[in-house]
């Protein structure tokens, strides 16, 4: 069968798949951030969201480390 395109059964699936395994998060920066974030992007070849993830991870893995000192938590 040839392709058919983009149906509206197929933008349909999408979206439910996308609304059960996804969460979406909106972030608002100063004028200026973004081109700055694109080009470090563009540097590092990550996405916008491969980026945030990272950084996200990473500083709760700083913070949880930090609070397990100052707790003497292990």
């Amino acid at each position: 069968m040839p392709y058919m395109g983009y149906t509206d059964a197929r933008n349909r699936a999408s979206q439910k798949y996308q609304k059960e395994h996804f969460e979406q998060l909106n972030f608002k920066f100063p004028k200026g951030f973004k081109e700055t974030l694109l080009k470090h992007l563009e540097m590092t070849g990550e996405t916008q969201a491969e980026f945030v993830r990272r950084a996200i991870s990473e500083a709760m893995e700083r913070d949880i480390a930090k609070a397990r000192e100052s707790t003497n938590f292990k």
